[in-house]
């Protein structure tokens, strides 16, 4: 399975689940709200209810004041509560009818015919009441304790039918507000169900992804630290996605790469005893034909073969500096370590170098204090000669070149030595690199002033080697400090 198709099941499965829960969400959250609706319906219900038995009880009272007192505020509150009363029928009719409760409809009809029974009689009452003030005789006599005794049956009646509402619409809202408290408690057990539910998916997925993914990445990565070490790999993990293909590659490259370290082997070998020998063999027949041991030979001759034996002087070196970056880098350059102070590390390399810096016109100088330590003193000459040579093809003539050593400044523990000449320096953007191997600061030095950029990478390689560190300070036209430091002890 490519990582494609596991990369869209594992956002696939939770986005399923996500719509499923919202899903279900909505529709709980829907019947919640429901439940909410229906119950504020039947709380408006029942206060519209109670103003409205209110509204009636206080209709009656109010016409039994006007027909004792005759007071025209009795007469006005009542034409008050005439519109208040058939304006709450008219709400509640609306709210029953929204509500779809056909049997308080029922009950709202007979309440509504009551209520215009009751009203005829009030108005009788309050008609009869304005012809006794104005003197006349209306022929309904009804006023009194008679009309007091007729509003209460009225009273009674009504509230009859507005306590039946009233006691449907508690009992229903209770019904709604306890359908409300499950729905929000069924809510509460979804959320924390698809909570624990996510966790369980995340999980698996987790899992699955780390056993085809993950586990065999991690396959591939522990192969990377066995290709530098020489280690056999494992073995090709298989499948058909991208990392059994990166594998595969990585295993076929490897084999590829082993195979050219063996072919580097051979040729390092090939190097060491088919090419260096007859070098070696070359060299000291020329140096033996240039001191006349096969008889005197003419100046040119002699310039010539001198010339020569230079050459192949030089070959024999590129050689041995070859095999020495080749045998750093693979670690099979043993370093033989044993006491040794400064002072033999640096008359050492003024010894080999002295005659060399003369023929320059360089001058040669030391500074610094005797230290004793431990580490391969004959590699550490080599790192000495291979900085001073190179401060040497790099300085003009009647300039000196100092040779130091000292404990290190910034480490008592170490040991530091210093080349220091007044050369042409190097560019701020060659520092970094001068280290490399096959670096020269300029195109040109490799044909005018000899090498091929391999010596200051041996004396990288040397030095690491003791555990030391090595830099260079320089600025172009102000001359160059190599230096590098080794454990004191």
């Amino acid at each position: 399975m490519k990582i494609s198709t596991k990369g869209i099941i594992l956002v696939s499965i939770p986005v399923v689940f996500e719509l499923l829960f919202v899903t279900f969400l909505i529709l709980m959250l829907q019947q919640a709200e429901s439940d909410l609706r229906r119950e504020i319906t039947s709380k408006e219900i029942i206060y519209n209810t109670g103003v409205f038995g209110r509204n009636v009880a206080e209709g009656a009272t109010v016409v039994a004041a006007y027909t004792t007192t005759h007071s025209d505020y009795f007469r006005e509150k009542y034409e008050n509560n005439r519109k208040g009363i058939h304006s709450q029928l008219r709400i509640l009719k609306s709210l029953m009818t929204k509500a779809n409760k056909a049997d308080q409809l029922e009950r709202l009809k007979k309440l509504e015919m009551t209520t215009k029974k009751g009203e005829a009689i009030l108005d009788k009452i309050v008609k009869t009441t304005d012809s006794t003030i104005e003197g006349k005789s209306s022929g309904f006599a009804f006023s009194g304790p008679l009309a007091i005794v007729t509003s209460k049956k009225l009273i009674d009646e009504v509230m009859r039918n507005v306590q039946s509402i009233l006691e449907e619409e508690k009992i229903l809202a209770e019904a709604y507000l306890k359908a409300a408290a499950k729905s929000r408690e069924r809510l509460q057990y979804l959320i924390m169900g698809f909570v624990v539910f996510n966790i369980i998916i995340a999980m698996v997925l987790a899992n699955f992804f780390s056993r085809s993914i993950t586990a065999r990445i991690k396959s591939v990565i522990d192969n990377t630290y066995k290709v530098p070490k020489g280690e056999a790999l494992t073995p090709p993990i298989g499948g058909s996605d991208e990392i059994a293909e990166l594998d595969q590659q990585f295993h076929d490259m490897v084999d590829e790469l082993y195979k050219a370290q063996q072919m580097k082997q051979y040729l390092l070998s090939m190097v060491s005893h088919d090419l260096r020998s007859p070098l070696t063999s070359v060299q000291g027949l020329l140096t033996m034909l240039a001191a006349g041991t096969f008889g005197e030979i003419s100046e040119k001759a002699k310039k010539r073969v001198e010339t020569a034996e230079v050459e192949v002087k030089r070959l024999i070196d590129m050689t041995n500096d070859l095999l020495d970056v080749e045998r750093l880098a693979s670690g099979t350059l043993q370093m033989e370590i044993s006491s040794t102070d400064t002072d033999q590390i640096i008359e050492a390399t003024m010894g080999s170098m002295t005659a060399f810096a003369e023929q320059h016109g360089i001058i040669l100088a030391r500074q610094g204090e005797n230290i004793d330590f431990q580490a391969d003193g004959d590699r550490l000459v080599q790192v000495m000669v291979n900085l001073v040579s190179n401060a040497v093809k790099f300085s003009e003539p009647e300039t000196t070149i100092t040779l130091c050593a000292a404990i290190d400044e910034a480490d008592p523990e170490k040991v530091r030595f210093s080349v220091i000449d007044q050369g042409r320096g190097i560019p701020e953007t060659h520092i970094d690199k001068v280290f490399e191997k096959f670096q020269q600061v300029e195109d040109s030095d490799a044909s005018v002033k000899g090498g091929k950029g391999l010596g200051l990478s041996i004396c990288k390689s040397i030095v690491e080697a003791h555990g030391g560190q090595i830099g260079v300070n320089s600025a172009q036209g102000q001359g160059s400090t190599f230096w590098f430091t080794v454990p004191g002890s």
